[in-house]
């Protein structure tokens, strides 16, 4: 798999995460904020991923604190809790 194919991947991803944490969450304004860095970081990752690409090491890195509690399960969690 290309790295562009896993960055589309975990890009959408991510997306479905914030989507469906933010069903009906209890409070809007304490689910924005929880997702913020998510939507900061996320759009300065996306286009700046050409002009500073990661190396192998650190898409590894990258994937590891994903599935170790990344943005994905942090905005899952947000829905199961509020």
């Amino acid at each position: 798999m290309t790295e562009t194919r896993v960055l589309v991947a975990g890009g959408m991803c991510v997306v479905a995460a914030l989507i469906g944490s933010g069903i009906s969450p209890y409070d809007r304004l304490t689910w924005l904020l929880e997702v913020a860095p998510v939507l900061i970081a996320f759009p300065i990752l996306w286009f700046t991923r050409y002009r500073f690409p990661l190396t192998r090491s650190g898409f590894k890195t990258f994937n590891r604190v994903q599935s170790q509690g990344g943005a994905s399960c942090s905005t899952a969690g947000i829905h199961l809790v509020f």
